[in-house]
């Protein structure tokens, strides 16, 4: 996965209901030995969620009865997913926790990662970069650090230019917006030691 967005502004408690939910899901597929098809369904799933408002509305409403949804559910996926995977999205729709669906989306990526040794990092560009940029950037990341990456890219206008790296809980800021920051710092106590002298 390539691209990343923020996810929706949901609380604390939902986010560990998530993380259980994506624990318990991996667990399973583990088991199975499905780990990888089971991301491949879950995230193909995501993406028409969210690419389906409607859709999306009708799965998480708490008005329509959850057997319609799971009717619902099951006409669209039908066997293009696995059993396992079928299983657990009429599970999320039952316990209405479909809202979650792209949290828990992550959260299992973010698992499956971790079992595989592989490296989470996330960069921030001023613009979204073309195939070729993506590609290249992983390809240096993944020398720089000896070890495979999962790499996401993050489109933020307010940084104006360059780079900013994550990884794990290590941040490489060389972006332009903190350069014009430091300057302006730089000015302000070049200013301010001209008055004190004055």
């Amino acid at each position: 996965m390539d691209t990343y967005r923020e996810g929706s502004k949901i609380s604390g408690l939902d986010l560990q209901i998530a993380r259980a939910y994506a624990t318990a899901i991996f667990q399973l597929a583990k088991e199975a030995n499905k780990i990888d098809t089971v991301l491949t369904e879950l995230r193909s799933f995501v993406t028409l969620f969210e690419s389906q408002p409607l859709l999306a509305k009708a799965l998480c409403s708490p008005v329509i009865p959850r057997r319609l949804q799971q009717d619902l559910l099951s006409s669209i996926i039908g066997s293009s997913v696995s059993d396992l995977c079928q299983r657990f999205l009429v599970y999320l729709v039952d316990r209405g926790r479909m809202k979650l669906i792209y949290e828990i989306m992550i959260c299992y990526s973010k698992i499956c990662n971790e079992h595989k040794g592989i490296t989470e990092v996330t960069v921030e560009l001023a613009a979204m970069p073309g195939k070729q940029m993506v590609d290249w950037l992983r390809g240096e990341l993944q020398d720089a650090i000896s070890r495979p990456i999962e790499l996401y890219v993050k489109e933020n206008p307010g940084i104006i230019g360059g780079i900013i790296i994550h990884i794990g809980s290590m941040t490489i800021d060389n972006s332009l917006s903190r350069r014009v920051q430091e300057a302006i710092s730089i000015l302000k106590a070049g200013i301010k030691e001209v008055y004190d002298r004055v």
